[in-house]
């Protein structure tokens, strides 16, 4: 039979309730000994910085004990491991603050159990000494004192002193509990200003996605959120796909969001630096609900559905417990009406782009020679829109200003748009008007507002020479610069009745030359860096 967790210590370790070593007598300098020590944990107690108070009380601890070397750690005990708080010796053994073990390791797993100290003597040739950290750390030191904190008789943490010479194990474990109760209180007011930070920084990220329409932005700004408020290596979004018959049962795309290298464990940074396979140790996850609104003959009904699920992988310090899956349920909740939100936007905006692109198709469809213009100077004038780094707001307005450029022509006669001769000085004139005929037109609709300029100032030139009103420099526009530049490029680039397309080479020099006079310089740059070679 395998012996017990507690025979297998006390064959090496002695357990200790008594003082063992230097006893402290009544005598003068004695005395003033111990009312020096017993002043100094009162003012180590009275400290408010967890880990000013951490790292007093360990030193006050070495010092009484005569050790070199101690470490100090803290109980988590929803995670049961035992993390190094403070640590004292040489560099290579200050690398050990941080890391974490579990509860029921090593001679301090022990004592923490049995709660109650336990001294070796003869450390370098004891085999229970936990050494998977640091395995040289055991031929540096010859013995050690281990002692739990206990607050009301339940451990908080542990002591060990290492190379002690005294064992004074009533006064360390009566100043180790008097301070322990400091501790504790210091922990769950850091642990309640901790829980007020996390509730603020998600009331932050609610009010960022309630303002995102953008699905994709949306989804991102969720991922990267989960994994900051979770404190969290990365996180996913797995969405249901509704056009499949699997509903709710087929999960079938997702959004992983890792963080930087510098915020991962050493164990997934290397995996990701070398390409393999990020290892989730620790999830939370939590589903994403919505309402679904049925809309029947007599009645419209409200049922909640599951529209995905919302994961958080691997908690950088201890797991996940029950306040991150509560966070966790409130951001997917409120993610998950914004995304319903997001998803009907963006349907309805493709929805209102498509009739977009018919009409400008139907006014392209009056001269056989323009067909696919508008869409084509669409493309253009995004590809130039992105290239200057426009924001996606603007990007959408010269999208659609673009394709209704030459909406006005519908007011043209077809005569005059599909001459094939030179028009007459009349009939330039008249399409002349088509500008501010489509601006009339497309006034009335206020959505479309933010893309009138693409509409009234595709045809006016940096010196004047332009119309309808011979706006001059600043007074054009970005959206109406991008729209002049992509318009021209499309012109001459395709056949019409009266020439041959010329080449894009050709036509990029034709514009280069007219920087400045005509056409805006970064809209060329940004026009021949879209040109694929």
């Amino acid at each position: 039979m395998k012996p017990s967790l507690n025979q297998d210590f006390q064959k090496g370790g002695q357990i200790h309730s008594k003082s063992e070593g230097v006893n402290f007598h009544a005598g003068d300098s004695s005395l003033k000994e111990l009312i020096g020590i017993l002043e100094q944990a009162n003012r180590i107690a009275s400290m408010t910085s967890l880990d000013d108070l951490l790292s007093q009380m360990l030193d006050l601890m070495i010092e009484i004990s005569g050790g070199t070397n101690g470490t100090l750690y803290l109980l988590d005990e929803h995670a049961g491991e035992l993390i190094f708080a403070v640590v004292r010796g040489n560099q290579d053994d200050l690398r050990l603050q941080g890391r974490r073990i579990k509860d029921n390791l090593g001679i301090v797993g022990f004592s923490v159990q049995i709660r109650q100290p336990v001294v070796i003597h003869d450390l370098a040739s004891d085999p229970r000494w936990y050494r998977e950290f640091h395995p040289d750390l055991a031929s540096r030191l010859k013995n050690a004192i281990t002692f739990p904190l206990l607050v009301q008789g339940k451990p908080i943490g542990a002591v060990q002193i290492f190379n002690f010479v005294r064992a004074e194990m009533e006064l360390l474990q009566a100043l180790g509990n008097r301070m322990a109760s400091e501790v504790d209180k210091v922990m769950l007011l850091d642990k309640a200003k901790r829980s007020n930070l996390r509730l603020q920084t998600l009331v932050n990220i609610l009010g960022q996605i309630a303002t995102v329409l953008d699905r994709e932005e949306l989804l991102n700004l969720l991922t990267e959120n989960a994994s900051q408020l979770l404190e969290a290596e990365s996180s996913s979004v797995f969405l249901v796909d509704d056009s499949t018959d699997e509903g709710a049962h087929l999960l079938s795309k997702t959004y992983h969001h890792p963080l930087s290298s510098e915020t991962m464990s050493e164990e997934a940074a290397s995996q990701s630096k070398n390409g393999g396979v990020f290892r989730a140790n620790s999830t939370a996850a939590v589903p994403l609900r919505a309402r679904q609104i049925t809309v029947g003959k007599e009645r419209k009904v409200l049922k909640d559905r599951i529209i995905g699920n919302l994961m958080a992988y691997n908690k950088k310090q201890g797991t996940f417990d029950s306040e991150d899956t509560q966070l966790l349920e409130i951001l997917a909740s409120q993610a998950s009406t914004v995304l319903q939100i997001a998803t009907l936007y963006g349907q309805a905006n493709g929805l209102f782009l498509d009739f977009i692109k018919v009409l400008a198709a139907a006014i392209d469809a009056k001269d056989p020679y323009t067909r696919g213009h508008s869409q084509r100077v669409s493309d253009i004038s995004v590809a130039i829109a992105l290239g200057l780094g426009v924001k996606s707001d603007l990007v959408n307005d010269i999208r659609i200003g673009s394709l209704l450029h030459d909406v006005g022509k519908i007011g043209v006669p077809d005569q005059v748009l599909g001459k094939t001769a030179q028009l007459t000085a009349e009939e330039f004139e008249q399409i002349k008007k088509h500008p501010g005929i489509g601006h009339q037109i497309m006034y009335e609709v206020d959505l479309l507002h933010n893309s009138l300029p693409a509409i009234i100032e595709h045809h006016e030139r940096l010196d004047g020479s332009g119309y309808p009103f011979g706006l001059k420099s600043e007074q054009i526009s970005l959206m109406g610069r991008i729209v002049a530049v992509a318009d021209v490029f499309d012109a001459l680039t395709t056949d019409r009745p009266y020439r041959k397309a010329m080449d894009r080479e050709s036509v990029v020099e034709y514009l280069q030359q007219r920087i400045g006079n005509e056409f805006d310089g970064p809209c060329i740059v940004a026009l021949q860096n879209w040109i694929p070679n």
